[in-house]
């Protein structure tokens, strides 16, 4: 596979699923998120990480190695970070991509009135800032 393609192929193998539903399991107790996250690193790492420098350190067997590097040492199981992976090819991480889509949805709520079951219960204040003159998004909920 190309590496151009790269992208395209965690957008719709993974991302897709992961985001599925993020909003209602995404707000879940941090051991859940944790693991989520971890398999997201995992998938980034196994589609945009150093190919090479790993192929490197596991390019010749045991049996041929020199007779001190048979057994390979802590380097070989070093990961490399996945933060610049993740801003490299411009991917959200697990939380952010839950704050986005949480906040995508609260924009639909507000500028859409959708689902009309949610907006029905909000009112949106008319207060306005003091320092700019906009309205505020300020609503109270009758939800319980």
């Amino acid at each position: 596979i190309p590496p151009e393609n790269y992208k395209a192929l965690y957008h719709a193998l993974f991302e897709s699923h992961m985001n599925y539903g993020i909003t209602v399991f995404g707000g879940a107790n941090k051991s859940l998120t944790e693991k989520l996250f971890r398999i997201q690193k995992h998938c980034v790492r196994v589609l945009f990480g150093d190919r090479e420098a790993f192929l490197e350190k596991s390019k010749t067997c045991a049996r041929v190695r020199e007779l001190d590097y048979q057994i390979p040492g802590h380097e070989l199981y070093v990961k490399e970070h996945s933060k610049p992976i993740f801003n490299k090819n411009q991917i959200l991480a697990f939380k952010n991509s839950y704050h986005y889509n949480l906040g995508l949805e609260l924009a639909k709520i507000i500028k859409f009135k959708l689902p009309l079951a949610l907006s029905q219960k909000t009112n949106f204040s008319n207060k306005t800032n003091k320092f700019n003159k906009t309205n505020k998004f300020i609503f109270s909920s009758t939800l319980h």
